[in-house]
């Protein structure tokens, strides 16, 4: 197989933090010291798919950092299945931390190491989840549009997918082009605003990003999952993160809702 670039930077960049870092936040992508972000984040997830008892939970690209925590603690209390997928060294020190901790059951847990859906056992694309969850990992797919539409194709009747904190383009572009959004950007990145490009609209931030490499995720393709989806008798929406995630100005999820039987 061959691992092309976003995926290649993000098996580097996640791989190395769980091999060197003891900070959960820090091994998720966020800054040391945000393990708030990280309770906020699940608090949101719970509150968009709603697991109920006995249920088979798919995380793809779960991380080594407290989510997966949380997904164990509450699996003992709900007796849900989880199944777990990240890089190998992603998983290789969440399941480490688990097992050392002497705190949870890994019961009812799998995990399986590999990129989704290119390099996973036959037997999970053939399996059927009633939630699944796809968090801050579609940017870091070369085939974006793919892993959400092998991802839906495991959900069981009246099944629901979260797409969590996905990076639109031009949603982060008309936050940046207004004066709030360039002084958030600044403060995020510890930097005078005067230093930052003031962007006369949001279309010049987009076709910037784009040129820069930037994964092409805007509104043309938010909008296009949503409606095929709904062609297809799903339930799809667009959901706003609340305050609270550090992002959730430029950043918005997907919530797709499988048909019953």
């Amino acid at each position: 197989m061959v691992i092309k670039k976003h995926i290649f930077d993000a098996l580097s960049f996640y791989s190395r933090l769980a091999i060197n870092s003891n900070s959960p936040a820090e091994r998720a992508g966020r800054k040391l010291g945000d393990e708030q972000i990280e309770a906020a984040i699940w608090r949101d997830i719970q509150n968009k798919l709603l697991p109920s008892p006995g249920q088979r939970i798919l995380d793809i690209g779960v991380g080594s950092g407290s989510i997966a925590k949380q997904w164990v603690a509450l699996s003992q209390h709900m007796s849900l299945h989880l199944h777990f997928v990240d890089f190998p060294a992603v998983i290789n020190r969440l399941r480490s931390e688990l097992e050392q901790s002497g705190i949870y059951s890994l019961d009812q847990c799998e995990f399986t190491s590999g990129i989704f859906p290119q390099s996973v056992p036959k037997e999970l694309l053939a399996s059927s989840f009633d939630r699944v969850v796809l968090y801050s990992v579609i940017h870091y797919s070369d085939t974006p549009r793919e892993m959400i539409d092998r991802s839906a194709m495991l959900l069981a009747p009246g099944g629901r997918m979260l797409i969590g904190d996905i990076p639109n383009l031009d949603k982060k572009g008309r936050f940046l082009s207004t004066k709030t959004g360039r002084a958030f950007d600044a403060n995020y990145k510890k930097i005078e605003p005067e230093s930052l490009r003031l962007y006369p609209n949001y279309r010049e931030f987009t076709s910037e990003a784009r040129t820069a490499g930037a994964p092409p995720i805007d509104d043309d393709f938010i909008l296009d999952v949503i409606c095929s989806y709904r062609k297809k008798g799903f339930q799809a929406y667009v959901l706003e993160q609340p305050d609270g995630l550090s992002l959730n100005h430029t950043r918005e999820d997907i919530l797709i809702c499988a048909p019953h039987e």
